[in-house]
């Protein structure tokens, strides 16, 4: 119970973010039920919003649908709140309320100024990153995937990389064959779910990573790359780095080294 409410709340914050839209939604729902006029539709509309975000804050609700999309994703719930159009609706409510045309050209300045100092500009530096690739996938992930699409050529590619690659990887090339997709999902084999919790690690293990990349038949890996001897790590278990892309090394798995001792 007590996870669920931290996660409820945490994604709750990563919505919302430093805004202040939330509260323009509270006071527009307030709004529409308590005070104006009262119609079916004002309402109907402010108590789905209330029930929306029941479903979203409940445990036992939150708990069955973070398990159906995941913890990371959790808080796209919460696009289900039509935040805009309610508190929309509200001020336009508020601002038809008053007799005056003077006072509702200033009701109308002040509502505009309120939602302008409650959030950030979408065109603002850092909102928007343009990327030069017609799937719109991030760069990196573009990179990786081109590098080993031109390695293998027509053969069969068995990919594995960490949550930021795997969520982007088989939009750019629906041919990569995954053990696993998004937030590990799709993981059948207990390889597989090995695999991904290493490549998620804060530290992750170089030659679990090797180990179990070839107990899943992966042909190509893509991981992050902070030191040199990471790639030997990895060349030792038979993977032989490519190419780079960001913080990436691609590698292509070989005959391991010591497979030719004996």
């Amino acid at each position: 119970m007590k996870e669920t409410m931290e996660l409820v709340l945490s994604a709750w914050n990563a919505y919302w973010g430093e805004g202040l839209y939330q509260y323009l939604l509270i006071a527009a729902v307030l709004y529409l039920l308590f005070a104006g006029r009262k119609t079916k539709e004002r309402r109907t509309l402010a108590l789905y919003v209330l029930l929306a975000g029941g479903i979203f804050a409940f445990p036992v609700t939150a708990e069955i649908l973070h398990r159906c999309i995941g913890k990371s994703v959790y808080w796209r719930i919460l696009w289900i709140l039509p935040a805009a159009g309610v508190i929309a609706l509200a001020a336009a409510e508020w601002i038809k309320g008053r007799r005056s045309a003077l006072a509702q050209f200033f009701l109308v300045l002040l509502s505009a100024g309120l939602i302008a100092v409650s959030g950030k500009s979408v065109w603002q530096a850092g909102a928007y990153e343009e990327v030069h690739n017609y799937q719109k996938v991030p760069d990196e992930v573009a990179g990786i995937c081109e590098i080993i699409r031109k390695d293998a050529g027509e053969d069969e590619v068995r990919f594995a990389s960490d949550d930021f690659v795997a969520s982007y990887a088989r939009v750019y090339d629906p041919s990569f064959l995954m053990p696993y997709g998004r937030a590990g999902r799709g993981a059948k084999m207990r390889a597989s779910v090995l695999l991904y919790q290493e490549m998620t690690s804060a530290s992750p293990n170089y030659k679990k990573i090797g180990r179990l990349s070839r107990a899943r038949r992966c042909n190509y890996i893509a991981v992050k790359i902070t030191e040199e001897s990471q790639k030997d790590i990895l060349a030792y278990t038979g993977y032989q780095e490519i190419g780079t892309a960001g913080a990436y090394g691609v590698f292509r798995f070989e005959r391991p080294p010591w497979a030719d001792a004996g």
